[in-house]
């Protein structure tokens, strides 16, 4: 048997398993891509769900941690800043800083409320407040249907309302500093100002 000959029935030999590993290969390959486009799937739908800049929400009237309660999307404030979250995710509390950032530019503006809107039973939301000593005042949505009537179906979302209960900023995740500085710009600009939501 020639040099060649040997080759060429080593070749044929190995050709099954060569291909049964480029199938191998491009299975997972296409298992990638199929795991990207479920979760962009999913992050389109979600977006379709979220509150956007010109939604119209009714007002809410909801219990404050600690006892009164609040009406939220109406009442003489100019904004409210609402910061929905779950003490349990771990994006939320990514997010402190940032929201701790709003906090402490808007403090003392005219007209403008800061409210965190937890997801969570209060015995679970006092823990927390205390644990990240959180600035503003707490409150919790009474049933879900008020947390639907906000879109509040994940978190963090961070939504900025008008005294008529439009939407004047929404956006889902955790805020870059370019978002903290687009929501803030909203507050400073007033009722007129507004601008689209992001994700």
């Amino acid at each position: 048997m020639t040099m060649l000959s040997r080759v060429m029935t080593r070749a044929r030999q190995a050709a099954p398993w060569v291909l049964l590993g480029l199938a191998a290969i491009l299975l997972v390959i296409l298992g990638t891509q199929t795991r990207a486009l479920r979760q962009e799937v999913r992050h389109l739908r979600g977006a379709q769900q979220l509150l956007h800049a010109g939604d119209v929400v009714p007002p809410v009237r909801v219990p404050r941690l600690g006892g009164d309660s609040v009406t939220l999307g109406a009442g003489p404030d100019r904004a409210q800043v609402l910061f929905v979250f779950l003490t349990t995710c771990p994006y939320c509390e990514r997010a402190l800083p940032q929201w701790d950032t709003i906090v402490g530019r808007v403090v003392g503006l005219a007209g403008v409320r800061v409210y965190g809107v937890s997801l969570d039973p209060d015995s679970a939301t006092v823990g927390y407040v205390a644990r990240h000593r959180l600035r503003f005042p707490m409150v919790r949505f009474g049933t879900a249907r008020e947390a639907g009537t906000y879109r509040a179906i994940g978190s963090p979302i961070t939504v900025v309302v008008d005294s008529a209960g439009t939407v004047l900023y929404a956006r889902a995740g955790v805020l870059s500093a370019g978002a903290v500085d687009s929501l803030l710009s909203v507050i400073l600009a007033g009722p007129r100002a507004q601008v689209g939501s992001g994700m």
